[in-house]
């Protein structure tokens, strides 16, 4: 029986909101809640801007930005690595392709109504950041698409009609109006939020409140 709901303001290219998406689910197993929750993923886009370039990994684009050379780019990742590890997450960083995730955003609307937005989330994840493909590709959509029970026409027409594109911009809107700043954003029955990849006893005390009906 569904007890609440939790919304989650996020984006394909953030590892923290990977981890954040681990955390959340570990909490909610270990509290025994896994089925009292209605999970609700939403849009957020940290550079709408970006295109993908070919050859251009997320190292390679740091380094570059920032004047580094490839050991200490990669140093800077080293804590976000394991701090995924401790989750059973593997970035590999020298793999993910920077490219814009509207696509993506686009899918993951689509995969609300077929009830697979979860695992359509955690593929979108695991495909940028641990496989290295290119998340603004229609194909590499496509398949996710199909992997997790969305039908090829369906996906078809849902990825050039304009009404998912109006889903993902109410979101944005939606996180300007109530001061998000940054992902993972979490919003329990609309009457709390918890921001960032928190510790764990954050995620608990949380799912707790929200099931005892504390603002």
């Amino acid at each position: 029986m569904i007890k609440g709901t939790i919304e989650i303001w996020s984006d394909i290219a953030c590892p923290f909101c990977y981890i954040g998406k681990k955390k959340l689910e570990k909490a909610l197993e270990d509290s025994g809640n896994t089925d009292n929750f209605e999970i609700i993923w939403k849009s957020f886009q940290l550079d709408p801007g970006l295109e993908f370039q070919e050859g251009v990994t997320m190292l390679s684009s740091l380094a570059e930005k920032k004047g580094w050379t490839p050991e200490q780019t990669a140093g800077a990742f080293v804590q976000v690595q394991k701090m995924g590890s401790d989750y059973g997450l593997e970035f590999r960083f020298e793999k993910a392709l920077p490219c814009n995730t509207l696509q993506g955003h686009l899918l993951i609307h689509l995969a609300q109504r077929f009830n697979v937005s979860g695992p359509v989330k955690e593929a979108l994840f695991q495909a940028h950041f641990t496989l290295g493909e290119n998340v603004s590709d229609l194909s590499v959509l496509k398949r996710i698409a199909i992997e997790n029970g969305i039908p090829e026409s369906d996906f078809n027409a849902a990825m050039s009609n304009q009404s998912l594109r109006l889903e993902v911009d109410k979101d944005i809107r939606e996180a300007q109006q109530i001061g998000v700043r940054g992902v993972p954003f979490f919003v329990f029955n609309r009457s709390f939020a918890v921001s960032g990849a928190q510790p764990d006893e954050v995620f608990l005390s949380a799912i707790n409140k929200a099931l005892a009906g504390e603002a």
